[in-house]
């Protein structure tokens, strides 16, 4: 073979992979970036935020430019969860124009979290809008069942979660308060989830008490109180389980209707 097309073909060779990382990375440039008619940081991430009660906000402004030649117009926000709350100061951004955008991210729980915005654009399609943050809470407590039905003379069970951010030990027993008449036991815990040091997750158990009920009556607007450490206070309402009325007719010696 001469040595010119031997030439050619090992440019060739050297030059091919090149223009394929190029195509690539324009692609992914577009997809990422080009495509987008609103122009600026699209991600934040808020790092670790210390979470002191129920939850903890932390807001951001993403300062968005229009970089088309036609005006864009917001017709819809819509949010992943209901985590985060947003407001803007416009729906319509002429070109050249910039718009602020504020989302407001609530944590409740230790970890890592992620939500995203999406705008709908007329006939622009969807952008989106990405916040991140990592719950710092050492001692979380809470339940599903909000309130308890109990029936006088049975004990009726209460399953309550706790999360532990630094450790992987066993919880302490819970103290429990609750009304005249009502008494509780701690069963026990079980683990459902170790911590993950990397991702800031915390460990997981729950826990089942007993509820009885002593007397055929309870106070108005009767709730217990579970404690754990520092966790907040844990409220639970309680109630009489409600009974079918009895029914009245032969069995009262009275004719049925």
């Amino acid at each position: 073979m001469p040595a010119r097309p031997r030439r050619i073909r090992r440019l060739v060779l050297i030059l091919l992979p090149l223009v394929v990382i190029a195509a690539l990375g324009a692609g992914w440039w577009y997809m990422a970036v080009g495509r987008f008619p609103l122009r600026g940081d699209l991600r934040h991430d808020f790092g670790e935020v210390p979470i002191y009660g129920r939850s903890a906000d932390v807001d951001h402004t993403f300062h968005l430019r229009n970089v088309t030649d036609r005006p864009v117009v917001i017709e819809q926000i819509h949010q992943s969860c209901g985590c985060t709350a947003v407001r803007e100061t416009s729906r319509t951004i002429e070109p050249g124009a910039t718009v602020d955008i504020t989302v407001t991210l609530s944590l409740t729980r230790a970890g890592k979290k992620s939500a995203n915005v999406a705008l709908v654009m007329k006939d622009l399609g969807v952008q989106r809008l990405w916040v991140y943050g990592t719950g710092r809470k050492e001692m979380d407590l809470w339940t599903s069942q909000i309130a308890l039905d109990l029936t006088p003379g049975e004990t009726t069970p209460l399953l309550v979660f706790a999360a532990i951010q630094s450790s992987d030990e066993e919880p302490q027993t819970p103290a429990i308060r609750s009304p005249q008449g009502v008494s509780a036991s701690f069963v026990a815990w079980e683990r459902l989830r170790r911590r993950d040091a990397d991702r800031k997750t915390a460990a997981e158990w729950r826990g089942k008490f007993m509820i009885e009920l002593h007397a055929d009556t309870l106070p108005a607007n009767a709730s217990l109180y579970v404690e754990l450490g520092e966790a907040e206070t844990l409220p639970v309402a309680l109630a009489l389980k409600p009974t079918p009325q009895r029914e009245t007719g032969a069995d009262d010696g009275e004719p049925a209707e």
